[in-house]
């Protein structure tokens, strides 16, 4: 297998189809940091992608190479997340550890135009004494310090990369932070979904009143978002929100006991 350059990514393109690859295009297309493996620098039939900051992977193509291609995970991340174009790619995903297991991921959108701005609105009604702020350099600090909010920051880089290319809003209570929506990583024409609540403060519809204004903000700039919903509670919660359902797939969770990642 060979790792292919940014400059060669775009060759992999045509093999990645589906709104559930839209991460994998904007990773090929140079708007998320990653790595790319083919079984051919030029004419690929088969290739890996995976994003650098952590380990969400796609696969796609002739599947007769899965077992060189995803050789190429071991020893970087603890763990995987990977989603995969066919159902040929499961077996040998399935081998790849005794831990390996799948779960049904479901792919839906927002598009803008669509949008329902005053059902929004109302699902976005925010109780007394609290406000919602812009994720700047300070709510950033005290998003990635807590652990229920540290995945926040997504695919970028890091802060910075975050602050001048992504977009995020936290809901607080005061000074405490109740939850959180963030365009996790972009994607072609607006951004793929994140969202988090404290846990002591879950079901109490924080979630929903902080994703509501966050899309309310999308549709005003003319911006889609999509969400990899990983549970019928979050399939549910994104449909009351006006999200469209794309399709269902298999995502597949990878762990290799006792390996280190190595340095990038």
């Amino acid at each position: 297998m060979h790792e292919m350059t940014p400059d060669q990514f775009a060759r992999c393109l045509p093999m990645f189809t589906g709104d559930q690859m839209n991460l994998a295009r904007a990773m090929l297309k140079g708007m998320i940091s990653c790595r790319v493996f083919a079984d051919d620098t030029v004419s690929p039939s088969a290739a890996l992608v995976c994003a650098r900051r952590m380990g969400i992977c796609f696969v796609a193509g002739d599947s007769h190479f899965a077992e060189s291609l995803l050789s190429r995970l071991r020893g970087w991340h603890l763990w995987y997340e990977v989603i995969a174009s066919d159902e040929s790619w499961h077996k040998p995903l399935s081998e790849w550890s005794p831990l390996s297991a799948a779960a049904a991921h479901y792919s839906l959108t927002f598009a803008p135009e669509r949008a329902d701005l005053g059902r929004l609105r109302r699902m976005g009604r925010l109780p007394l004494g609290m406000r919602v702020q812009r994720m700047d350099a300070a709510i950033l600090k005290l998003v990635e310090k807590e652990r229920w909010s540290a995945g926040q920051l997504g695919l970028f880089s890091n802060d910075a990369d975050f602050l001048q290319n992504g977009y995020g809003l936290a809901l607080l209570d005061g000074d405490q932070l109740v939850a959180c929506c963030s365009g996790f990583a972009p994607i072609e024409g607006g951004y793929e979904l994140q969202i988090d609540t404290q846990p002591a403060l879950q079901g109490k519809g924080y979630a929903t009143i902080i994703t509501a204004v966050f899309l309310q903000e999308m549709a005003d700039k003319g911006l889609r978002a999509s969400w990899d919903a990983d549970s019928i509670h979050s399939l549910r919660l994104a449909r009351r929100l006006g999200f469209e359902l794309d399709n269902a797939y298999l995502c597949w969770s990878l762990c290799e006991e006792n390996v280190r990642p190595a340095a990038m």
